[in-house]
């Protein structure tokens, strides 16, 4: 980026960086000081001449033509490709140029129709800039109106004026020009400096006395043909992104190795830069020509230089980030030395390493040392609640290379600090406990892998800020309560009464599809209340008849969406009508309904808004309503009248409602049922799906369905032969029908790391053969290993010892229908695999709760009883558990009771494994073996080991079971005797193996 710059000789040396402290409203003495000079220069008779002027002795047009300068160092890479990985992966370490904005998620003005006069009309006439006059290489002021002029007149002298540090923040143009979106996603000013201190920021002032934040975000760069900017680093080694709006540029660029910033210091000290181009005192200059639409990110440290061959209008901004940590601090060193002055120098820069430390220390182990006031921290942190979530959720975040040995960079430099300069924050009250922080996260995550590191993800956040930075500040202003602009609310947001939460249109009842009808109050003040940039209240007769909850609310109890996922989850489904939160009209809490603890009563279901209830708590308070009130049907007034309703509590069509249920408005049927407090939901759901079927006239379709083509299959052979023909095209390690081979060996979590590798590998691996089954024991179950279930759709699924809560779970469970394999050996029941007691909980064919906590007889009933909850269309109201065929209990707490319910809902049972089960004795097992219960014909294996209370008659007991051939009872009172006498009433030809295991011998006995 372009920076301005004071040119001297002597002991006045050359100046990087941007001069913060100028502008509109900069310092007022200096700009008193300089209102003859400016005149003056306006009139090019510059009076001050107790400097010499210093003029290029080096001609820049040879510079130009040059073959010595050729295209080195850039990297042209897409906008799609220009993501956080890539990033993490590279460091940013070499000039990236994007020819096109599409992809880099950033907002620009339209080249074709913004001019410099529109720049005049948005930050005002007479806001006063810095210029540079490039054939004097003096600066000076001029106001914003002066400067249009000169720009827009085609006779203008022979001045070639360069305006390169006009930052626009707090001012009309800023909605207009959005950062791309992975310089939002690292820029620490917007992730690391306190969000409050920059929302405190109300003036567009480039004073540093008057500055809340580092202001250096948002620049404006206006130059005339002919300008040129000498070579210089951005101030505090900042990186640089820079879009052509207008015109064309040409950079000549020097990468920062330790020879070339050593030279620079020199040729900055010596005073003769305008005598020497310092691109012939390197070894090696770069040059790069840039096109309107381009887009151009200088890393830092980059020395660069620019021309401007014809008048260009660009927009750019400058950012430190943690993938140069060492070249940020580098730079300032290097300020230090050539004794820059303050005001040129970036604004806050010891503060903002202190910063960073502390958002590594609260995103790595999760605490923090800044002293926040406690609403202060909930607007940046989150709830207390959410915060210790956050902190709860907490896992092993793999850094780069460059931002460990950045943190380390960050405290030497502190360290070298004199006392007066180690500028530490107010809000850091302990800097010590800080550092000392650092150095063990330093220590735990210095063998990081490089690779895993790359998660596409940023570390920097603010938890309790839910939108995106790029448009923190692009917000309403509060108005009073009685303004005329209060009625102009977002179209797209509905605002209820206080409490309330917002909701979005449905766009698919008649209301929303309906035209506007030219008629009432809001379609006559269209052109009063719409125009550029603003959004105005919908038509009267267009409110929403069924407004939702918007998507971005969320569960107070569990704190996830109405999809049982987080906010920011990807790759999740989230069709309109189908959120699960329930918002009550009474207390206004937002809850899942299967959150809400059992008071003894089910809620009340509201039918005139979607997603709306009485809360069970509500209802036992004696609050709800028991019946929906009827209101007579004669008064009802005609439409014509409604539409000249002012639109006050509530709309005019919601009004007309209010006269009847059946009310048929603009060919819009309304359906409505009536229960009571203690009704089912799925009864309530039935009526009205009864109602909706029975006055469609639409024929019914029956759902889509996705069918996967199979995978093209290619013989180990047919490679084998191929290669023996000489084909060299063949490559083992890509061929599929080799590949396939190996990655079948191997773990769930190979396999995903072995999709990183190449495309060709990651194609291979989405063949459903090798997903059949995932693995994910002794693992934390995130968001992000969620979807990728999801995705893979397996047919056995093993979670044993994971860390996994009853929410995800309840978002997994009715997404792998296919599933018919689960294990969650080790979990806890009342957190987590009361999950399945659910509707939605696939029809497995075996089922491995072993070791699972709290499971109990009477978790074992609500597992295997048919569940309380419903679903549209589900006729069959039988256990979801009754197809089992295997199941396995070991060490839990079931009891002989536990035992009846088995033979009781598992009527296709092959196999029961209830070893280390203290609690059962003979007389469970005679409960396999009633002549009525279906596991006296099914049952064919059973473990009863280590259950101690078991004796030889609970064996002989089992010998009523027509089909058993296997038992194993070490552990057991049963005796060698006694399994002997079992042998002989058995119809199957067995044997006793190990002294403790009783198993089939080959072929059966002869009758």
């Amino acid at each position: 980026m372009s920076t301005g710059k004071r040119r001297g000789r002597g002991s006045r040396v050359g100046v990087t960086g941007r001069g913060v402290a100028g502008g509109a409203d900069g310092d007022r003495a200096l700009r008193q000081k300089n209102n003859d000079r400016r005149h003056a220069y306006l009139d090019g008779l510059d009076s001050d001449s107790d400097e010499e002027v210093l003029k290029q002795t080096f001609n820049v047009l040879e510079k130009l033509e040059s073959p010595r300068f050729a295209a080195y160092f850039v990297k042209e890479l897409a906008g799609d490709e220009l993501q956080l990985s890539y990033f993490q992966r590279s460091g940013f370490a070499t000039p990236i140029l994007v020819k096109r904005k599409v992809g880099l998620g950033m907002t620009m003005p339209e080249a074709d129709s913004f001019t410099v006069t529109d720049v005049k009309n948005a930050v005002g006439a007479r806001r006063v800039l810095d210029v540079m006059d490039c054939t004097t290489q003096r600066n000076s002021e001029i106001t914003m109106k002066d400067f249009e002029e000169y720009f827009n007149n085609p006779n203008r002298d022979s001045r070639k004026l360069n305006v390169i540090s006009l930052e626009f923040s707090f001012t009309k143009l800023e909605p207009f020009v959005i950062a791309p979106k992975v310089v939002r996603q690292i820029d620490w000013t917007d992730n690391v400096w306190p969000r409050h201190l920059k929302e405190q920021q109300t003036e567009g002032t480039n004073d540093l006395r008057e500055m809340k934040y580092p202001k250096v975000q948002k620049y404006c760069l206006m130059s005339v043909a002919g300008c040129y900017t000498d070579f210089h680093i951005d101030f505090g080694g900042t990186s640089v992104w820079y879009h052509i709006v207008k015109g064309k540029k040409v950079f000549w660029i020097i990468p920062p190795t330790e020879t070339n910033l050593k030279i620079y210091e020199q040729w900055t000290l010596s005073g003769k830069q305008s005598n020497v181009f310092f691109g012939d005192l390197v070894e090696k200059c770069g040059k790069v020509v840039l096109e309107t639409g381009n887009t151009f990110f200088i890393p830092s440290g980059w020395i660069h230089a620019v021309y401007t061959p014809e008048d260009s209008l660009v927009f750019g901004g400058n950012f430190l980030h943690s993938f140069a940590i060492e070249k940020q601090i580098r730079v300032a060193q290097i300020e230090e030395i050539t004794k820059v002055p303050q005001k040129f120098r970036f604004p806050f820069f010891t503060e903002l390493q202190w910063y960073a430390l502390d958002k590594y220390c609260y995103h790595l182990v999760g605490r923090t040392h800044l002293d926040f006031d406690p609403d202060v921290k909930t607007r940046l942190l989150g709830s207390k609640d959410e915060r210790q979530m956050f902190k709860k959720n907490l896992q092993h975040i793999h850094l780069t290379p460059h931002e460990i040995f950045g943190m380390k960079a960050i405290v030497m430099y502190l360290h070298a600090l004199a006392v007066s300069k180690k500028s530490v924050p107010v809000l850091l009250d302990q800097p010590v406990n800080l550092i000392r922080d650092i150095r063990v996260i330093v220590n735990e995550h210095k063998s990081d892998d490089p690779q895993l590191s790359i998660s596409g993800k940023p570390v920097f956040y603010w938890p309790g800020i839910k939108y995106d930075p790029g448009y923190s500040r692009i917000k309403p202003v509060a108005k009073s309560s009685n303004s005329r602009k209060e009625k102009t609310k977002d179209v797209f947001i509905i605002k209820k009464e206080k409490g309330k939460k917002d909701r979005v249109p449905c766009k698919i009842c008649q209301a929303c599809i309906s035209p506007d009808c030219g008629m009432c109050s809001y379609c006559s003040d269209m052109p009063r209340f719409g125009g550029p940039g603003r959004m105005r209240h919908p038509c009267q007769m267009r409110q929403c008849l069924q407004p939702l909850l918007i998507n971005s609310v969320v569960c107070n109890i569990c704190g996830l969406d109405g999809w049982y996922a987080e906010t920011n989850m990807r790759l999740i489904d989230r069709p309109a009508g189908t959120c699960a939160l329930m918002e009550c009209n009474l207390c206004n809490e937002v809850t899942h309904p299967t959150c809400v603890t059992d008071v003894g009563v089910e809620g009340y279901i509201k039918m005139e808004l979607p997603n709306s209830w009485e809360c069970p708590k509500c209802v036992k308070a004696g609050l709800a309503t028991k019946l929906e009130p009827k209101v007579e049907e004669p008064n009802q007034p005609s439409p014509a009248k409604l539409m000249k309703t002012e639109s006050g509590d509530a709309s005019p069509i919601k009004k007309a409602m209010a006269y009847g249920a059946d009310t048929n408005f603009s060919g819009y049927q309304l359906f409505s049922v009536q229960g009571r407090s203690d009704q089912p939901k799925h009864e309530l759901r039935q009526k009205l799906s009864e109602q909706i079927v029975s006055a469609s006239t639409h024929p019914h379709k029956e759902p889509p369905f996705v069918i996967r083509p199979p995978p093209m299959q290619i013989s180990a052979e047919e490679i084998y032969t191929r290669r023996q023909d000489g084909d060299q095209l063949v490559d083992l390690k890509l061929e599929r029908g080799v590949m396939l081979k190996v990655f079948q060996k191997l773990t769930t979590v190979d396999l995903s790391q072995c999709a990183s590798v190449c495309r060709d590998w990651n194609k291979i691996l989405q063949d459903p053969s090798l997903w059949s089954m995932v693995k994910l024991s002794q693992m934390k179950i995130t968001s992000h290993l969620l979807s990728l279930i999801v995705q893979r759709q397996p047919k056995s699924l093993i979670l044993d010892w994971s860390i996994v809560g009853k929410q995800h779970l309840t978002w997994l469970l009715p997404r792998i229908p296919q599933t018919k394999i689960m294990s969650l050996r080790g979990l806890d029941y009342s957190s987590s695999v009361i999950a399945l007691n659910t509707v939605n909980c696939p029809m497995l064919q075996e089922l491995d709760l072993s070791f699972v906590t709290n499971f109990n007889d009477v978790a074992l009933y609500k597992l295997l009883s048919a569940p309380k909850d419903s679903r549209p269309g589900l006729l069959d109201k039988k256990s979801r558990q009754k197809l089992l065929t295997k199941l396995t209990l070991d060490g839990t707490e079931i009891s002989d009771v536990g035992l009846r319910y088995v033979t009781q809902f598992l009527s296709h049972l092959q196999e029961l494994r209830i070893a280390n089960c203290w609690k059962i004795t003979d007389a469970g097992l005679a409960q396999l073996s009633m002549s009525d219960a279906k596991t006296a014909e099914n049952l064919r294996s059973l473990d009863i080991s280590h259950s101690k209370s078991i004796s030889n008659a609970g064996l002989q007991h089992l010998s009523r079971c027509q089909n058993l051939t296997k038992i194993h009872c070490t552990g057991t009172g049963i005796t060698t005797e006694g399994m002997r006498k079992f042998i002989e009433q058995s119809p199957e030809r067995l044997k006793i193996s190990g002294g403790s295991l009783i198993e089939p011998k080959c072929g059966r006995r002869s009758q």
